[in-house]
């Protein structure tokens, strides 16, 4: 046993790698790696799956660097003085890996950030049932068309009109990325919007009346609804139930006719009073309104000759259409909301740009801030049409 195996022995570089490992930091977070030498830097690639000696293996790595060097190139850089990748980054695997190692390397700090990116980059590409998508999509769509009609131009889910319904699936590339980047795990299987359906309804109770049409009639089957990933910024559900009773009360009581029950109920649920929700998605802005929820649908397809199934999640988001017409403008946009995406993403992979001036920047030399413009991900097309989006594809 060696002094580096004891207690005794713990380098100063151990502890932050030890600590992602057990007190629920992340890799990507770490300030460098501690890799001695090109044997080292080789079995921390084998472990990690991609065996510089192994041929197909090789051929992964030589489509990772390119493709992560390409995102920042294109998604995150000009930022805070660093206008470019520098010319003298190293562009292997096992020399990135032994630069981000080295204290005096004049290309540490690049080399720790392009490994980041490839970090995610090796999640999306490795995406875990990304050919099972297809198939969930249509038995997902499946279920709401079945209800689905359309009369004189106007959509209905069943006695329901809807202003708007989209499907998606897939996600775009830079998009994954950007997510993966800012999520803390930083693993590709933990996001659930892979595949999605948005409502929009003319008013509020028409919003909450889809959620328990899709409830009755088991499109949605809400047992395997993901409680954690339930959100309500829309409708004040509490105060609508005791609204409701003393209503009930009322009419009952013969101060009211139904005709206005259903308006006052109505009139009740529109009202913008409920107070900014807690957000679950820290780049979302606190006045955006809507019912959103992940469920898990299992799905059954033939492969070989034999029925397979496997649960897969989609996100259901509902809101009415002054809510989603805010939601297209100002800091609730989705372009304000990427470029909040973008920018969080940036302060991870260049944790040291910030301590340091343009003049202190290793590479090609200082360059100026400025703002670059925000990366099209595709929009939704018009009213009542079907977005599949992007495919969840690398660019060629």
């Amino acid at each position: 046993m060696t002094k580096s195996d004891t207690v005794s022995g713990f380098r100063a570089s151990d502890w932050s790698s030890l600590g992602a490992m057990v007190s629920g930091g992340s890799a990507i977070d770490l300030p460098r790696l501690d890799l001695p030498d090109e044997a080292a830097a080789k079995a921390f690639l084998a472990g990690y799956g991609l065996d510089p000696d192994n041929d197909g293996d090789r051929a992964e790595l030589a489509r990772i660097l390119p493709l992560s060097r390409q995102f920042m190139a294109e998604v995150l850089l000009p930022w805070r003085g660093l206008d470019g990748l520098p010319a003298e980054l190293p562009d292997r695997p096992v020399a990135l890996l032994l630069s981000a190692s080295r204290l005096t390397d004049p290309m540490r700090f690049w080399s720790c950030s392009v490994l980041r990116v490839a970090h995610a980059v090796a999640h999306a590409l490795f995406l875990p049932g990304r050919d099972k998508v297809t198939d969930a999509l249509a038995q997902v769509e499946g279920r709401f068309r079945e209800h689905l009609r359309e009369e004189s131009g106007q959509t209905w889910l069943g006695g329901i009109p809807l202003d708007a319904i989209w499907f998606k699936s897939g996600k775009p590339w830079n998009s994954l990325l950007l997510k993966l980047l800012c999520k803390k795990d930083n693993v590709a299987e933990e996001i659930y919007d892979h595949l999605g359906v948005r409502i929009v309804t003319r008013t509020k109770v028409e919003a909450l009346e889809v959620v328990r049409f899709l409830r009755d009639h088991h499109v949605v089957p809400f047992p395997n609804v993901k409680p954690s990933r339930s959100h309500n910024s829309l409708i004040d559900l509490d105060g609508l139930e005791l609204h409701q009773a003393a209503l009930w009360h009322d009419l009952e009581a013969g101060h009211i006719d139904l005709e206005t029950f259903d308006h006052r109920l109505r009139a009740y649920a529109q009202a913008p009073d409920l107070p900014p929700a807690r957000r679950r998605n820290p780049f979302s802005d606190a006045d955006r309104r809507a019912i959103q929820f992940t469920a898990r649908l299992l799905v059954r397809r033939e492969n070989d000759g034999r029925v397979e199934r496997f649960f897969f999640p989609f996100e259901v988001q509902i809101m009415d259409v002054q809510s989603w017409e805010e939601s297209q403008k100002g800091r609730a946009s989705h372009e304000e909301y990427r470029e909040r995406q973008r920018e969080d993403a940036r302060r991870r992979v260049f944790p040291w740009a910030k301590a340091l001036g343009p003049e202190d920047i290793p590479g090609d030399g200082a360059a100026t801030e400025h703002q670059i413009p925000v990366v099209e991900h595709g929009v939704l097309p018009g009213r009542h049409a079907g977005n599949r989006g992007l495919e969840l594809n690398p660019p060629a």
